[in-house]
């Protein structure tokens, strides 16, 4: 069971990359809980909705074309709760990024992400 669970986690962490790179609001807000807390260098705050709604049509996804997990490693908390933790490249520049899975209704949708650069390279 536990290898099936990391298995749908980074299945549902690509569909995500893939929702944003191809401007999917409607499959990125299914993959979502709200609100959403996010972080990053530039800070954090809860998103709602509407917000990310906003955000995705801001965003033309070009910048998150093509992206792939390189590492991932999945922390199984509860049947209901994952951490999936990996390095990307968006943009040229090396990331690491965090994401929290729930199962809500017998569905994974994200409840938290942080990306924050690699400093050590």
């Amino acid at each position: 069971m536990e290898q099936s669970i990391q298995s749908e986690i980074i299945k549902c962490e690509n569909q995500y990359w893939k929702a944003m790179g191809d401007n999917d609001v409607d499959k990125a807000i299914s993959l979502t809980r709200f609100p959403c807390t996010i972080s990053g260098p530039q800070g954090f705050r809860q998103v709602t909705e509407e917000e990310y709604r906003r955000l995705m049509k801001a965003n033309d996804g070009s910048q998150y074309k093509n992206i792939e997990l390189q590492h991932p490693q999945v922390e199984i908390m509860s049947d209901e709760t994952a951490v999936i933790t990996y390095e990307v490249n968006v943009n040229g520049k090396k990331m690491f990024d965090t994401s929290l899975w729930l199962k809500n209704e017998n569905k994974w949708i994200c409840g938290y992400h942080s990306e924050f650069p690699n400093l050590l390279n």
